[in-house]
């Protein structure tokens, strides 16, 4: 099998686990894409579009649309920055701080699932060999 594919197999997969997990909890408007935008303010704090787009390696379109659906699912909103304001900055609702403690719980329980019987040195070699499949995705 040709790694790409395995690859490709795998992130269906996660894709769907989180599918399946966001729509348990009734967020049947939430994709796993929003994820990335939730985890980046959960971790990171308020962010300009610009910033959330190096950030998580996305186009500034494809963040617009991401940051959109979420605001209209008022799990975020934008509002002035006052550093620079010709930009917005990117900032949790209370509806979006109230779902942090689940994200959490179906991130820690997906890579859970994801290393279940794998030992920390097989860990430490997956996670070596990932990051050197990512830096020759960089050129």
């Amino acid at each position: 099998m040709m790694l790409p594919s395995k690859i490709s197999g795998i992130r269906h997969k996660i894709h769907n686990y989180l599918l399946q997990k966001l729509q348990s909890l009734g967020c049947n408007d939430l994709v796993p894409s929003h994820g990335e935008i939730l985890f980046r303010l959960f971790n990171d704090g308020p962010q300009t579009m610009s910033s959330m787009a190096k950030t998580i390696k996305r186009d500034p379109s494809t963040i617009t649309t991401l940051v959109n659906k979420l605001i209209k699912y008022d799990f975020i909103k934008l509002v002035e920055n006052q550093c620079d304001m010709r930009s917005k900055l990117i900032v949790l609702t209370n509806k979006g701080e109230a779902f942090e403690k689940e994200f959490t719980k179906i991130s820690e329980d997906l890579n859970s699932c994801l290393l279940n019987g794998i030992s920390e040195s097989e860990q430490k070699i997956l996670f070596k060999l990932l990051d050197k499949i990512d830096t020759n995705l960089s050129i």
